[in-house]
Parts: structure tokens; sequence; C-alpha cells
């Protein structure tokens, strides 16, 4: 038995390979990493600007 290699030039699998690609490496890995980059950045930048205020000076969270 010889199994046939993917057909690029049909549309519809390429359709359906670039959308499972998509979703597979941007949606379970690009964007959850971003989201916790951003929140960090967020975080450090509301933290550093308390504490040249003279808030918390350990800059630690509210409790």
């Amino acid at each position: 038995m010889i199994l046939r290699g993917p057909d690029w030039s049909n549309p519809v699998w390429r359709a359906d390979f670039l959308g499972t690609f998509y979703v597979l490496v941007l949606g379970d890995t690009v964007v959850p990493w971003l989201l916790g980059y951003g929140i960090t950045r967020g975080v450090r930048a509301l933290r550093a600007r308390r504490s040249r205020a003279g808030g918390d000076p350990q800059g630690s969270p509210d409790d």
C-alpha cells in the first residue's frame, strides 16, 4: 500500500492544514505567551510607578 502525500494544489486541503496550524501554533502557544508577557510587563510597570510615588517601598502586591 502506498500512501499519497498531501495535495497542496487542492485549496480545501490547504485551508484545512493552515487552519489547524494556526489553531495549534498560534492559539496554543503564541497567544498565551503574549498574554502572560503583557500581564507581567503591566504589573512591573504598576509596581515601579507605585514605588516612585512613595506608596509601597517593597513593591509588593496589595493583600
